[in-house]
């Protein structure tokens, strides 16, 4: 990969640099097969190798054999994708600072993005889901994993990439009774890139596990997970003035190694300041740490040799 044709600083003179030319409109006139093939190449250079293998063949098809769209249809798609990219890229840039811009702060960013695009194709790097976002392993980081939204009117609704990673870098270092929240590495949002890159714990899904569709580990003991969980939501609440506000199964995961919780996905969370009803906030918390209890007592209640 290219990275000073890619992703090239922007000069002050008029003279056009390589990242002006990356930038610059795609838009044809007229459309033909050369035209597409063009514009395949460009997302390649763009590092979405995987997307125009997956294009390529799928749009073609539809042009010429189902005839369901014409080939400016095809380029125009296309010239879409590759304008959101560079909107992503340019944001990239833009968001470095002065000290930042220099050739291996930039190529190591240029990684990043590549990657999460490699990973979030690959279906074995697949984690979970929810309605707002996918989870995948980062193919070539261990240890890390990216958050990629996938509905950003839902996600618009309660918080940005920004404003959770906000919370999550506030919580860093807060530990209660061996219970936190994974650590933050890099926040994406802009073009076709809408992500959180963060800390893949060592870990199983709650609410999977209470469903028997994960194992629990071998030392999960039920009253101390959750008195812990409580009296770090408590924490939370007293200490950091911060209210969850979508504390569900899906959304507490426990340590393979020790057992105990881990609190993910803030894309809720509220400060005590921000919210109409405190209490009514707090409640709901805590609401939803009993619910979990209640699924978790079900299941091995049903499944007696399993867990305490």
């Amino acid at each position: 990969m290219n990275f000073e044709k890619v992703f090239a600083p922007v000069a002050k003179t008029q003279k056009r640099e390589p990242i002006e030319d990356l930038l610059a409109s795609t838009q044809k006139e007229i459309y033909t097969d050369d035209s597409f093939d063009d514009l395949l190449n460009q997302l390649s250079e763009l590092g979405l190798v995987e997307m125009r293998e997956k294009l390529e063949d799928q749009l073609l098809d539809d042009v010429y054999e189902r005839k369901i769209m014409t080939m400016a249809d095809a380029c125009c798609y296309v010239e879409n994708l590759i304008q959101k990219r560079k909107n992503a890229l340019e944001f990239l840039r833009a968001g470095l600072s002065s000290q930042e811009k220099d050739r291996d702060v930039i190529k190591a960013r240029l990684r990043m993005v590549y990657d999460i695009d490699a990973s979030t194709a690959d279906q074995e790097l697949f984690l979970g889901s929810g309605n707002i976002a996918r989870v995948y392993k980062l193919a070539h980081q261990p240890g890390l994993c990216v958050k990629k939204v996938i509905n950003d009117v839902s996600y618009a609704r309660e918080n940005s990439v920004s404003q959770e990673a906000r919370f999550l870098n506030e919580l860093s270092g807060f530990e209660v009774a061996g219970v936190r929240t994974p650590f933050v590495k890099e926040t994406i949002s802009g073009g076709d890139l809408t992500v959180i890159v963060m800390e893949e714990l060592d870990a199983v899904n709650f609410e999977l596990a209470a469903r028997g569709k994960a194992p629990l580990p071998p030392n999960f003991d039920i009253n101390d997970f959750f008195d812990r969980l409580k009296k770090y939501i408590t924490a939370l609440h007293e200490q950091k003035k911060v209210f969850h506000n979508d504390l569900a199964p899906r959304n507490i995961m426990i340590c393979k190694k020790t057992g105990l919780p881990f609190v993910i996905d803030f894309g809720k969370s509220a400060y005590a300041d921000d919210v109409k009803n405190a209490d009514m906030a707090r409640d709901m918390d805590l609401a939803g740490i009993e619910a979990s209890r209640s699924m978790m007592r079900q299941f091995l209640d049903a499944n007696s040799g399993v867990g305490k």
